[in-house]
């Protein structure tokens, strides 16, 4: 049985969902199972596309060569931050006969851009080979979004069991950031649990678990790095202290690990590096990744900066009127996606915490037609099926990438839009 809390005064989403549902009209109500039914089949039929990723030569293109590259070097004590074609030459010596595409996987150029914590994270699937460390971290993903579906649910309230929960993963697989992610292998699924967990934290007034989760977030991948200044204007001290406190520690051990040259290196080349050969990319979601793949200009550049602050201060203006922690995090996690230099399409997965909780600001509420109607085109554009197919179709990149970046900021106005009357125990 679904549990439905009422956890900080959330109310009971569920009943309210299905308080609607029933004052839908029989034809409604059939459309509605239909799309259900249509969803669970497309999310099944992904799932087993999915599984062609596990098998070469697609299984050498994925990005989790990257994290297992820099844990075998790592582990055996060399350079972990040479070109990622240079370590699979020394570490995957059984690489598939057939051609592979060039800046993928084995064939990077470039070193992992990932950071130091994350070889220290894939240490134990260096104990075993590519091929079988891959699919192992393939299943964990899988594991992952259950868990994902489990805390994300809680931050509104409801209680899912492991089995109807992961009926809704099995939906979400055919969500693009979903798969984008399982078919590449990156860590974004790991971000969305330990930024749901630090979600959660926040709304039961457990500051130092929260920032502890953050931290752990952040030093694997700082995505939603805006978060923490966020909680900074809050004054949630502990919180911040917390994930500082956790960042300053897994460099401090990565340091120990791979030393103080190959840190340096890593931060003051490797980073600048990949930021210069991906930033104009028409594959890059983020705000600046738009403006400099139309302008790649110096003006463009400033441009780019100038629109970013911007972004920044309306946020900041539009914070200052709201009270719930839920709304801050949600702007914290949609404007860091727009800001970053770079987003990828599977990190648009963290926005499964705001949609969630715009949805359910949207049952709760009696809003109009128009937030409703901005919300779907909002999900929908974010569900655009991407594939190699579109390197044939002149504009097809930089036109997904138009929408997903509109994605992100009609979400990032729904956030606000949608906040309700403070109701989040959380406090300092």
């Amino acid at each position: 049985m679904i549990g439905v809390s009422t956890h900080n005064g959330e109310g009971p989403v569920l009943a309210r969902l299905a308080d609607r549902l029933r004052c839908l009209s029989a034809r409604a109500r059939a459309l509605t199972f239909l799309a259900v039914g249509f969803a669970v089949a497309y999310g099944l039929i992904s799932l087993l596309v999915d599984f062609s990723s596990l098998r070469p030569p697609r299984l050498y293109e994925k990005d989790f060569v990257q994290e297992y590259l820099l844990a075998r070097a790592i582990a055996d004590r060399r350079a972990p931050y040479a070109p990622v074609q240079d370590l699979a030459a020394r570490y995957l010596p059984a690489q598939p006969d057939q051609s592979l595409t060039p800046g993928m996987g084995v064939r990077l150029w470039l070193p992992t851009p990932h950071p130091p914590p994350v070889g220290l994270l894939s240490l134990p699937l260096a104990l075993v080979d590519y091929q079988v460390a891959a699919r192992i971290w393939f299943g964990l993903e899988l594991g992952l979004l259950v868990i994902s579906v489990v805390l994300v649910g809680r931050t509104i309230g409801v209680r899912l069991p492991l089995l109807p929960a992961a009926g809704v993963a099995l939906v979400l697989v055919g969500w693009t950031p979903v798969r984008q992610e399982l078919n590449i292998g990156q860590l974004s699924m790991l971000l969305l649990v330990l930024v749901a967990a630090a979600w959660l934290s926040m709304q039961s007034a457990r500051p130092i678990n929260a920032g502890v989760y953050l931290g752990l977030a952040l030093a694997i991948k700082p995505v939603v790095w805006l978060v923490l200044p966020l909680l900074l204007l809050r004054k949630q001290w502990r919180t911040v202290g917390a994930a500082l406190a956790v960042l300053f520690v897994a460099y401090a051990v990565a340091l120990l690990a791979i030393g103080p040259s190959q840190l340096t290196l890593y931060l003051t080349q490797v980073l600048p590096a990949v930021n210069a050969m991906y930033a104009s990319s028409d594959r890059n979601l983020s705000l600046a990744g738009l403006i400099d793949f139309h302008d790649p200009t110096a003006a463009g550049v400033v441009l780019s900066y100038a629109a970013r602050l911007l972004l920044v201060g309306v946020a900041w203006v539009a914070l200052r009127s709201c009270w719930r922690i839920e709304t801050w995090l949600g702007i914290g996690i949609c404007v860091s996606l727009l800001i970053n230099p770079i987003t990828w399409d599977n990190y648009l997965l963290l926005t499964l915490l705001p949609i969630v909780q715009v949805g359910a600001n949207l049952i709760r509420r009696a809003l109009s037609w128009r937030e409703r109607a901005i919300a779907g085109l909002a999900a929908a554009l974010t569900s655009f099926p991407l594939g190699l197919w579109m390197d044939s179709i002149p504009y097809a990149w930089s036109t997904v990438q138009a929408g997903f970046t509109m994605a992100l900021l009609l979400l990032t106005w729904l956030v606000v839009r949608t906040d309700v009357t403070p109701e989040s125990s959380y406090a300092e």
